[in-house]
């Protein structure tokens, strides 16, 4: 389990490299390692990375319209994913910051949570860039309040195959 008021660091090469190794061999299934890979190169078309690549939107998340659309405000640092952080209790206190990458966030992860809370942890984060995707497409309502169970369900059928 995370420790209280704990935040990611991007420090420690050789500790870097062995968690890789033991995020690329989870358990999971080929569309959510795929988003993590494209995640951690910094290749999920956030609004900051569309106007990067002068695509002609704003940089406003536009789930919360506060803050720019980061992939860790996105996936973790929004106030609208307060619900979802509440409902993991194996991530208490991990926090992120807007400073910290993806990919040194995922590597924190990786080293503080324990068993399953990673390749579990990794789904949530999947399924919370799919549901919000949904909506800003206008293909469906923003339903936060499942995501960690249809995650933990998921997850167990995956287990089971």
């Amino acid at each position: 389990m995370a420790s209280s008021d704990t935040r990611p660091s991007t420090s420690g090469h050789q500790s870097m490299e062995s968690c890789w190794i033991s995020v690329w061999r989870l358990l999971m299934p080929p569309k959510v390692d795929i988003f993590l890979r494209r995640a951690c190169k910094n290749w999920i078309p956030t609004r900051v990375n569309l106007v990067r690549r002068k695509i002609p939107v704003g940089a406003i998340y536009p789930i919360c319209n506060r803050y720019q659309e980061t992939i860790m405000h996105a996936l973790w640092g929004c106030l609208n994913m307060e619900e979802v952080r509440k409902q993991c209790g194996f991530v208490k206190g991990l926090r992120s910051e807007t400073s910290v990458d993806f990919k040194a966030f995922l590597a924190f992860c990786s080293q503080n949570l324990h068993g399953n809370e990673l390749p579990l942890f990794s789904n949530i984060l999947w399924r919370i860039w799919f549901l919000q995707n949904q909506k800003i497409h206008g293909t469906s309502e923003l339903s936060i309040s499942n995501v960690y169970s249809w995650s933990y369900d998921f997850f167990i059928l995956l287990l089971g195959s």
